[in-house]
């Protein structure tokens, strides 16, 4: 690299932490949904939807709004009955509206001398979502829990009625 500064230095060890703990591969979003922390973060997603008062909006977010927010969006629309399909475009929308950031941070980073291996991985970590982390994660859901459904039954706690209920007050 040439011409680094410390925030330039944060930002590579920051991408090098997230590639060591796995957060660059297609298998990142399975432990989104299998760890503790994460299973009790989306059960308690759809604890405050069914609990909302009606008529009013939900906002979930998260650091960059594409990753667990996505997982998050992803489970409740397959709970809602959206086709697969629309999910994935939905979810894929992420790049497009992100575009200029995507644009901007390549722009700084090539800027400063990374090498476009890199500059890749700096873009998935903050502003980018890739489509096999996504299918990978559905894939799993679908083998060990026989389907999406399965897996907020079976791991989230959210019973068949809970199911019917988040269909009425999230559908027309």
């Amino acid at each position: 690299m040439a011409d680094t500064d410390i925030n330039d230095l944060d930002l590579i060890q920051l991408v090098e932490l997230c590639e060591q703990m796995g957060m660059l591969d297609d298998n990142m979003y399975i432990g989104f949904l299998t760890s503790d922390s994460g299973k009790k973060a989306y059960s308690q997603f759809f604890r405050i939807l069914l609990g909302a008062e009606p008529d009013r909006a939900v906002l979930w977010h998260c650091t960059s709004g594409k990753d667990r927010t996505g997982l998050a969006a992803m489970l409740l629309l397959s709970l809602l009955g959206v086709e697969e399909s629309v999910i994935m475009e939905d979810y894929m929308l992420t790049n497009e509206y992100n575009a200029p950031r995507i644009e901007g941070t390549k722009k700084h980073l090539r800027a400063k001398g990374c090498e476009e291996v890199f500059v890749e991985k700096a873009v998935l970590v903050f502003d980018a979502v890739d489509r096999h982390f996504m299918e990978n994660t559905i894939a799993f859901l679908k083998e060990k829990y026989g389907s999406i459904l399965g897996y907020i039954r079976s791991e989230l706690n959210i019973s068949a009625g809970d199911m019917e209920l988040l269909k009425e007050k999230y559908t027309d």
